[in-house]
Parts: structure tokens; sequence; C-alpha cells
């Protein structure tokens, strides 16, 4: 759901989760309901990640209390950080909300939609000089605050198609080793930078839908020699990816962009390992939107 339906309101959500511990901010760590007794939390379009963490900045939201099978028990109770868009990247100061609203409500054809975002995303892979009403590319990423050196490292045609909203690695870096999973990769800007973080010894999954962002990615990851970079088709909602196996699940502007918000962190939880963490960026909206802008179509895809 693109911004234009809460111009006014956009927020942006900075957070990460660390799975068995507690939500942290740079400012507190705050404890999360326990795993044995999980509440509904993933918020819906109207006041939840918009998708696809933290399109502003999301830095990581993992909800625990949820099964690491799928299943359809509710996601638990989790605290989030806030902050205004136009505090920008930086600023620390921000104000706290628990959310508790129930998803599902959007009467959206999930593979509809799917489709149009996927059309919208091809274009952008194929022709990113075409224009769009998002912003795009080295501009984006600066920003965003991505330092210009990493943005210089990257391939220039991987750099052109970033359509991020936040930035996912403000939190805190990747570590040498780890196994990283990036959730709606897109031509693999945030892959790239976490595959540099982590080295020939950690391994970095990129989970895309769209075909030619796949390949943007792959080309990418092969122009820079990185053999520990594996693309792979798949869905936010049902990943590709085994249980427990990453230390990291990153995302950035994707969940904004999936109905069923529950089922997304749902798979996230289940490809974590014990004590792993999210760092995600992504918009959300504070202020209630009307059901029959839930149920348009064309305001989820733009």
């Amino acid at each position: 759901m693109k911004s234009r339906i809460a111009p006014v309101h956009q927020t942006r959500l900075v957070s990460r989760y660390d799975r068995g511990h507690s939500l942290r901010s740079a400012r507190r760590v705050v404890p999360v309901a326990d795993r044995r007794a999980p509440a509904p939390v993933t918020p819906p379009l109207n006041r939840g990640l918009a998708c696809s963490p933290p399109h502003a900045a999301l830095d990581g939201h993992r909800e625990r209390g949820i099964s690491s099978r799928r299943s359809e028990s509710p996601a638990p109770v989790g605290t989030v950080v806030l902050r205004p868009a136009s505090q920008g990247i930086g600023v620390i100061r921000a104000m706290r909300t628990t959310m508790t609203v129930p998803l599902g409500d959007s009467a959206v054809d999930r593979d509809e939609l799917r489709a149009r975002i996927s059309d919208k995303y091809r274009d952008v892979a194929l022709n990113p000089a075409l224009g769009f009403h998002f912003h795009s590319g080295a501009p984006l990423a600066r920003m965003l605050g991505y330092p210009d050196a990493v943005v210089a490292s990257l391939p220039a045609e991987t750099v052109d198609s970033f359509t991020g909203t936040g930035n996912p690695f403000l939190f805190g870096d990747l570590h040498p080793g780890e196994t990283v999973v990036d959730v709606g990769c897109g031509a693999g800007f945030d892959t790239l930078i976490a595959a540099g973080h982590v080295g020939s010894a950690g391994k970095v999954l990129a989970v895309d839908m769209t075909a030619e962002m796949r390949a943007k990615a792959a080309a990418g990851a092969r122009k820079m020699g990185l053999r520990h970079v594996d693309v792979r088709a798949g869905f936010a909602e049902d990943l590709p990816v085994g249980a427990a196996a990453a230390e990291v699940l990153i995302s950035n502007g994707v969940i904004n962009l999936c109905p069923d918000k529950q089922a997304v962190f749902r798979e996230m939880y289940r490809v974590l390992k014990p004590g792993g963490r999210i760092q995600v960026a992504d918009i959300l909206v504070h202020k209630e939107v009307p059901q029959e802008a839930k149920d348009d179509i064309a305001l989820w895809s733009g």
C-alpha cells in the first residue's frame, strides 16, 4: 500500500527484535510477551508495516510467541519504536506503541495483487530510468543513510533499481559467518551489502517473487564475486528457507505490500534460529484507513 492513502500520517518504524530475547530500541530494552502466551500483534494495512520494514525506516521488527512451525496461532504482542518521517534517519528521539490490531481485513485478491506488484517491479528492474511515483536509485540510498562509499561499491545496475524505504543496517552491523535471509530482495542492493558484512564464511539467501529482480540480484552477486549469495524465488508469506536456518532476517519496503502480515511474521519467526534477529525497514500509517481504501487493489499496487 503506497503512502498516498495517508500522506500526512506516514511514520517511520525502526526496531529490532532478537528471537528469544527482547525488542531493542536505541534507548532501551523492552520485554516482549512470553512465547507460551501469544497474543495478536501483526498490524494490518491501516496501522502496521505497510510492507517490503520498518517503505520508511523500520529497522527490524521481530515477534516472539509464534510457534516455530507454520500454524494459525496469532502472533504475540510486540513493542515497536516509531518516529515521524520528517525527523530523518539519524534521529533517536522516539515514541513507543504496541500494535495489537487483527489482520486479514482486506478483500484484495492475493494472486492478482502479487501479479500487479510484480509487473511494477519488473519495470523497475528493466527500465529504472522510466520514472515512478516512488524514489529510487543512488539519491534514495543517500537519503536513507547509506554511506556513499558503500553505494559506490555496488554495481550501478543494482543501485539504479533500488527502491527501499529505509536502511535495515542502521540498527547494527551483521557479523562474519552469519546466515542472512533478505525477504523481498529486489535487485539485490541490501543483499550485496549483507554479503559484505557476513563474508565468505557466511551466507545470504535472497528471496523475491519477481523474476527480473532476481536475475538482477544474481547478476550483481556474480559481478562482485559473491559466491555465498543464493537468490531464490518465493514469497514473504512462504519463504523457500528451512526452519531455524538464519541468524538474521532483513527486509526493506516489502511488508507493506503484503495483506496478510501475520503470515509474513510467522514465516520470519520460523526461519530464524533461537536468538536470531530481524532488521527491517518499512512504512506504516497511524491513521485509520477506510475499508474501501484497503479493498482498492490500485492503492496497494500503485
